[in-house]
């Protein structure tokens, strides 16, 4: 499952509570690029169930999204990713996957945060034409 939505409308319509945890500091803000990047859409979630993973799915998905009508009729796409850590297990914090996975294929860190540490990374539309999954 690949989860998205246009980052001009986080402040808007928000996300959903399990991606903001105001007892441990962390707020929709850190999502946000400014208005350069209100075109991006923000990747909110990428799931591949535990049975599945491993085997290509999720680069799958990311390619099928980065080659959508959607995504070309935008700037590019952000996703915001962090370590794993388990002391935040009752919180959803690592719905999109590893960095790794991402910087992979090609998208680069955009700004790094604290509080969980963590890296908003984002992968210009212009660039996904020239990238190959």
């Amino acid at each position: 499952m690949i989860e998205f939505l246009p980052q001009r409308l986080l402040g808007r319509l928000g996300l959903c509570p399990c991606r903001v945890d105001t007892e441990h500091g962390e707020t929709e803000d850190r999502y946000v690029l400014g208005k350069d990047f209100g075109d991006y859409l923000l990747i909110s979630c990428l799931f591949v169930n535990k049975d599945n993973q491993g085997k290509g799915v999720g680069r799958t998905l990311l390619s099928h999204f980065l080659s959508s009508k959607v995504f070309e009729d935008s700037d590019g796409a952000s996703v915001y990713v962090t370590e794993r850590d388990e002391s935040w297990d009752s919180y959803i914090h690592w719905p999109a996957g590893p960095k790794e996975f991402y910087l992979k294929v090609g998208f680069t860190i955009e700004k790094t945060l604290d509080n969980p540490a963590g890296y908003l990374l984002y992968y210009g539309s212009s660039h996904a034409r020239k990238h190959v999954l």
